[in-house]
């Protein structure tokens, strides 16, 4: 007997049901909410009609625009401190991404989602922007970049890993 498909995260779920609104329109949006969970968050922007998208986008430069965006109280990039899970390869300037954050309730949750979405229009490809936020898995050390982990180890945060 062969095994099965790899079984698909519950964010790569959300991810796919994300840029399937996206691609289908507003109307689809009832879709989204039969697809994530309620501790999941969807956030759906259009860039400004006054200031129209120009160029395409690739996720390698949607991740590059992630660097920009710092974690308030650590100091560190969301893509380094593992926080970004999924990034769909945009289409015609429509992002679909799927993050988490380090803590349910956490009291940064507003400030570092306003921060994507102005790092991502800063880029004049983005058209759209659907940010998923999902508590499922959570966030762990594990997630944090090998060299920036170690970084913060040395400067005390993440003493529970040691123990």
């Amino acid at each position: 007997m062969s095994p099965g498909p790899e079984p698909r995260s519950r964010a790569s779920r959300a991810l796919e049901w994300i840029f399937a609104a996206l691609l289908l329109g507003a109307s689809s949006a009832i879709l989204i909410a039969a697809a994530v969970s309620r501790a999941d968050t969807h956030y759906a922007w259009i860039r400004p009609a006054g200031d129209p998208a120009r160029g395409d986008v690739t996720a390698a430069q949607v991740r590059e625009r992630l660097h920009e965006v710092l974690d308030p109280e650590l100091g560190i990039d969301v893509v380094d401190l593992g926080l970004v899970y999924e990034i769909a390869e945009p289409r015609e300037g429509k992002v679909a991404l799927v993050m988490t954050l380090t803590v349910p309730g956490c009291p940064f949750a507003k400030q570092l989602v306003e921060d994507v979405r102005r790092a991502l229009f800063a880029h004049p490809g983005v058209k759209e922007v659907s940010l998923t936020v999902t508590l499922d898995p959570p966030w762990s050390w594990e997630r944090v970049a090998p060299e920036v982990r170690k970084r913060m180890i040395e400067h005390g945060a993440g003493a529970e890993e040691r123990s």
